[in-house]
């Protein structure tokens, strides 16, 4: 099973500094994390960094740390109450390349490891050394009672950064290249960042017609790993603007991540790509979107934000939103355009914090046919249901300014645009300042952020009509419609 570390970037620049902020002493940190478990890996999300200052040694010189009891009894205390992972930290200052843990070090962890399985069963028991340009990483299998390598650690934040731990057995991500179809944008973004391309994975949500341009543009781009999700089926109104839909979808009412999979396939065939016919909010889909390195939510409805927003706070992956308008009146366009919002976790607003969803309308989105017509029956209508205007050059324009801001991510050539809003009536394109608000109830340290596998989220139709979010249920198993 593949193991990582995940962290955002203001955790990853905190902990940094804290480890070797002094040259001539070693230092500590223990960081609380949440598991984010699959079938093929283990992710252990960054919740919470707790440095530790000279008053909680009992020793701390050049080459030894001995932590008070009392320190680690506490926080020993939070991962029993709260359920959390932990990863205990430390630097050797005097390393620069190549660091690792001494023979000390093997020693004491070999005998915490041991003592925490026993007093905190169940929970994921990690530890990390920093030198000055290296860091390496283990993780205590309780299964097997044996100490691993951890694979990797990732710092998800602007630009993403991809640590190989000294001890891992895992490929560095190597700039060197031999395929030359990359060859014109290697010369403008670097041969690292298209090496990234290929680790990464990224996940569609919703394949119609900014998705389908967003399938087509990341597999020209060179990334490799795709999980797409759309429950619908081609229709001939999708022809207008549905990159790789022919009249023959439409006539066999294909389903809109089968064409998707094919365009990709056809562009490059090394590419994997999972897809998934089945709403957002199945448990199928959320177990899938767990994988994800980068989410692109490319629907039209609120629910679907909601619960992608939630699942990118959650489990701390970027997530870029594709909004598009077009205002008709008295069959004259009267406004045309849509935006590119960016959600980074830990750093920046959530959807949440910008009202970006109406949590009202997305409550009637996850309402069964059956309940709708009860309420329709009741007097509480939901307005006339006419399918909105759309183009396919719209559709295009956002999605390359979403595929943009998703390769600055990876390489950082420009800077970091969060909220993009593009006018094509009047051909202007503007940044917005979106901020984060404090007391949000999704991103908020009170709220779901980091809490990865510790808070399920389930999404539950009631038989008063009421739908309650209160946690997603994570499966780790897709169903038959999942498939590669």
């Amino acid at each position: 099973m593949h193991t990582a570390i995940i962290f955002s970037k203001p955790q990853f620049d905190q902990l940094q500094e804290h480890l070797l902020s002094t040259p001539h002493l070693e230092q500590s940190a223990f960081l609380l994390a949440a598991p984010n478990r699959t079938q093929a890996a283990l992710r252990l999300v960054v919740h919470e960094v707790i440095p530790l200052t000279g008053s909680d040694f009992d020793i701390q010189a050049g080459a030894y740390l001995s932590i008070k009891d009392e320190c680690s009894r506490a926080v020993l205390q939070r991962c029993q109450m709260e359920g959390w992972s932990l990863i205990e930290t430390h630097s050797h200052p005097f390393c620069d390349e190549g660091v690792t843990f001494s023979g000390i070090d093997r020693a004491n962890e070999n005998e915490k490891f041991r003592y925490v399985a026993r007093k905190l069963p169940g929970i994921y028991h990690a530890t990390m050394v920093f030198g000055q340009h290296s860091l390496d990483a283990h993780l205590f299998d309780w299964r097997r009672k044996v100490v691993r390598p951890i694979d990797r650690v990732i710092v998800r934040g602007f630009p993403f950064a991809f640590h190989l731990p000294t001890s891992s057995s895992g490929t560095p991500i190597s700039p060197e290249l031999t395929d030359n179809r990359y060859d014109r944008q290697v010369r403008a973004f670097g041969s690292l960042g298209q090496a990234c391309l290929k680790q990464v994975c990224v996940a569609i949500v919703g394949l119609g017609g900014a998705g389908s341009h967003l399938a087509q543009q990341l597999a020209h781009l060179g990334v490799e790993q795709f999980i797409i999700i759309d429950h619908d089926r081609v229709e001939e109104t999708n022809l207008n603007r549905l990159i790789g839909a022919s009249w023959k979808s439409s006539l066999q009412h294909e389903y809109k991540v089968d064409v998707a999979r094919r365009m990709i396939r056809r562009i490059n065939p090394q590419a994997h790509v999972r897809r998934l016919r089945s709403l957002v909010h199945s448990p199928e889909a959320i177990s899938l979107l767990k994988e994800a390195d980068v989410i692109f939510g490319a629907t039209d409805n609120d629910s679907s934000r909601l619960v992608i927003n939630r699942m990118a706070v959650q489990y701390l992956i970027p997530y870029l939103d594709i909004g598009t308008g077009i205002e008709v009146e008295s069959n004259r366009i009267k406004a045309i355009g849509g935006q590119v919002r960016m959600v980074l976790p830990g750093q920046g607003y959530c959807l949440s914090c910008i009202d970006g969803y109406d949590r009202f309308q997305a409550g009637y989105d996850f309402m069964s046919a059956d309940q709708l017509a009860l309420r329709h029956k009741a007097g509480y209508g939901l307005g006339e249901d006419t399918p909105a205007p759309a183009v396919v050059f719209l559709n295009g324009a956002l999605a390359s300014i979403a595929v943009g801001e998703f390769l600055n991510l990876l390489v950082g050539f420009k800077p970091v645009q969060t909220y993009t809003f593009l006018d094509l009536y009047t051909a202007k394109m503007m940044s917005i300042q979106a901020e984060i608000r404090a007391d949000c109830p999704c991103c908020s340290p009170s709220g779901h952020l980091t809490l990865g596998d510790l808070e399920k989220v389930v999404f539950q139709r009631k038989n008063d009509g009421m739908v309650r979010i209160p946690a997603l249920t994570i499966s780790e198993n897709c169903s038959s419609d999942c498939e590669v």
